[in-house]
């Protein structure tokens, strides 16, 4: 996800009526605030996973994870706020099984 986001949302953007550098720093700004989701993810995830079981948050996250990887991609058309939502959501639960791994 983190290799071609940028370039996605920079697509999507476009496809809104941006055009040139400032659809490029529109993708960029958004890809760095689904970076920000990770970071939450991460710090929460761990908690979540001492009190729920490392293996249920884990299924969870990764099975969210494997459908917004199918699914994302695909959203080029649809509204941005929904792209937007979307990439958040998959940014936060493919990190967000990171630190179930590691906690406790």
């Amino acid at each position: 996800m983190w290799a071609w986001a940028p370039a996605f949302m920079t697509a999507c953007t476009a496809a809104q009526g941006t055009e040139g550098l400032s659809a490029a720093g529109t993708g960029a700004t958004l890809t760095a605030g689904f970076h920000l989701a990770g970071l939450v993810a991460s710090f929460s995830m761990g908690t979540l996973s001492d009190r729920l079981g490392r293996a249920r948050v884990i299924l969870v996250l990764a099975s969210i994870s494997t459908v917004c990887s199918f699914v994302f991609g695909w959203m080029i058309g649809l509204p941005f706020f929904l792209i937007i939502l979307a990439g958040i959501l998959y940014s936060f639960t493919s990190l967000g099984d990171s630190p179930c791994c590691l906690s406790g």
